[in-house]
């Protein structure tokens, strides 16, 4: 059985219940498959709300435990507004990217991400952005925090292997180029299986 996760970043922080559920459905298990969440279950720690996720492998049954910091959170139709703010603001970096406007991607992403910090993805893309930007330090910042967040996803670990690359750091390349053929290992033997149940029971 594979070493249970227990909190990637400490309690990581989420401003909607929204990212929360996005972010947890991201995660993967060390052997490549998808959480099923158990239980969950909120707590105070330090004037911190925490909501303590307790999940399992859908494949090799390992436990996890996830633990958000929820304190952000406001009511239900404000956490959709700034969720869907944080999409809008991620989805024109994106579309500036694409246009080769480096400058107006890089606010925008960096716009989507002061609302959800965590905001994986959205570091991913900035990451691109300061990589094209000849910025590759700020680019390896942004891949180390996405890789953080999502150890599993393969994409991330060989835009940080790229990115050492840039940048001549060879011991750094030559250690995420290990990282991604073991995540893809895991990855390819793993599958990433559909979830048949997110409702805990």
């Amino acid at each position: 059985m594979s070493k249970p996760l227990s909190v990637p970043i400490g309690p990581i922080r989420v401003n909607s219940d929204l990212y929360q559920l996005v972010l947890f459905r991201a995660q993967r298990c060390a052997c490549g498959a998808s959480l099923k969440r158990r239980e969950e279950t909120v707590l105070t720690r330090n004037h911190t709300t925490i909501r303590r996720v307790k999940a399992v492998c859908a494949q090799c049954r390992s436990p996890f435990v996830l633990e958000f910091d929820i304190t952000g959170c406001t009511s239900e139709p404000r956490d959709r507004a700034r969720f869907l703010e944080t999409i809008t603001r991620f989805l024109d970096g994106i579309s500036a990217y694409k246009r080769g406007e480096l400058e107006v991607a890089g606010q925008h992403l960096v716009g989507a991400l002061a609302n959800e910090p965590n905001f994986t993805v959205g570091h991913f893309y900035l990451g691109k952005v300061r990589l094209a930007e000849g910025r590759t330090d700020s680019a390896i910042r942004a891949f180390r925090h996405a890789v953080k967040m999502q150890p599993m996803e393969l994409s991330y670990q060989e835009a940080l292997y790229r990115a050492y690359v840039t940048a001549g750091e060879d011991d750094q390349a030559l250690a995420a180029l290990a990282t991604v053929e073991d995540v893809r290992l895991r990855v390819d033997q793993g599958g990433f299986q559909p979830r048949d149940d997110e409702s805990g029971s």
